[in-house]
């Protein structure tokens, strides 16, 4: 059987999740004026029938189901012809910003990803020097199917640093899980290593696992050491009224003997790391503002 890679199949699962959503938000829009529109069709039809007489013979059922027809028929081109301007006026041109949005992120996030490495490549000695020690994503939280609508999942819009062998390239995180939940829950940047993973985090997950996660996700996160999530703060438009946290930007550590010299460091204290996490916070307040 034929099997493609994670990272070959990760694109197509978001672009059908893109149109799933253009679907359901089309759904969602039309079908409350459908139903509007085949009560207002009750009194219309006998004004249309006497515009052109002609019209039950053109209807698919033929005169004896005339008005029944008509008004599918013309219901059915409404539908149409409203679903075809809902999709390239409003949902294509949406398509079109989450794509700036993710290329703004970007261009913001390399220099700075890069300033984390050559930072920090002297200690990643347990990571070959053509493999990536680190890598660097931003999730941002949705209601997904998965969970019904009513929970929210993150939602990977950025990645840079992944290596074949990482299988979390796809993985599927609730937003109050692990380190990245905790810095969306305090709305300031967290770190923490795997050996102390889950110490210092909220809520009834924290006793079951680290990170609170499953048995997979913590299978398919086994060379994740360290993580440093900074949130994405978007200030409040209106005056008095709070900021919200749109998602976060993550920093994880793939090599050991790096994690352990960085497990423990004050994100805003340390002289190499707290520089580096300040220009995380502004690009967080760039990309939060695209959102």
């Amino acid at each position: 059987m034929l099997r493609l890679p994670i990272r070959a199949c990760a694109p197509l699962g978001s672009h059908m999740a893109k149109w799933a959503r253009i679907v359901l938000n089309n759904l969602l829009v039309i079908v409350p004026g459908a139903i509007a529109a085949t009560i207002q069709l009750e009194g219309a039809f006998d004004l249309l029938r006497q515009e052109v007489p002609s019209i039950c013979t053109l209807a698919l059922g033929g005169p004896a189901t005339c008005k029944l027809s008509v008004q599918l028929e013309i219901l059915v081109l409404g539908v149409l012809l409203n679903f075809i301007y809902q999709v390239v006026e409003v949902q294509l041109p949406t398509l079109e910003i989450v794509e700036v949005r993710k290329t703004v992120l970007g261009v913001q996030l390399a220099p700075i990803f890069e300033a984390f490495k050559k930072a920090y490549a002297a200690q990643a000695k347990d990571t070959p020097v053509a493999k990536s020690f680190a890598r660097v994503t931003v999730m941002v939280p949705r209601r997904t199917i998965r969970g019904l609508w009513l929970r929210k999942d993150f939602e990977f819009v950025h990645q840079s640093g992944f290596e074949d062998y990482h299988e979390d390239v796809d993985l599927t995180l609730f937003s109050g899980q692990g380190v990245a939940g905790e810095a969306m829950r305090l709305r300031r940047p967290v770190a923490q290593g795997r050996s102390r993973a889950g110490e210092h985090l909220r809520g009834w997950w924290r006793f079951k696992s680290p990170w609170g996660m499953s048995e997979s996700q913590l299978k398919s996160t086994s060379h994740v050491h360290w993580v440093l999530s900074v949130p994405m703060i978007k200030k409040a438009s209106i005056p008095g009224r709070k900021s919200s946290v749109v998602g976060v930007i993550n920093i994880d550590v793939v090599d050991k003997n790096l994690a352990a010299m960085l497990d423990g460091v004050q994100v805003d204290t340390d002289p190499v790391l707290g520089p580096i996490v300040e220009s995380l916070l502004l690009a967080g307040y760039i990309g939060a503002a695209l959102w």
